[in-house]
């Protein structure tokens, strides 16, 4: 018996304009957008009532995370673990 999963990624839009902007506070160390993008993000979800079991934010490179004192990707993947109620998993690299 085969097992098959299926993945879907999903974005809040593209990589440009006004979301382009918000993402970039990570160079200026402002992590303050990113409640708000989860926020955004949960609003879509609901509205699309997407079905999903975890929150898996992307890893960063030690070095990144270094320069930056923080993971983006784990900011907002924390706002939408706590506002949708699902786990957050954060795998070992």
């Amino acid at each position: 018996i085969e097992e098959s999963l299926a993945y879907t990624v999903y974005s809040l839009g593209k990589y440009e304009g006004p979301l382009k902007n918000l993402l970039t506070a990570k160079y200026t160390r402002d992590i303050c957008p990113y409640d708000y993008i989860a926020r955004k993000m949960v609003a879509k979800l609901e509205q699309k009532a997407l079905v999903f079991d975890l929150i898996i934010p992307i890893p960063q490179h030690p070095l990144k995370q270094a320069q930056r004192w923080f993971n983006h990707s784990y900011e907002i993947a924390q706002s939408i673990s706590i506002y949708c109620k699902k786990p957050l998993f954060i795998p070992a690299f």
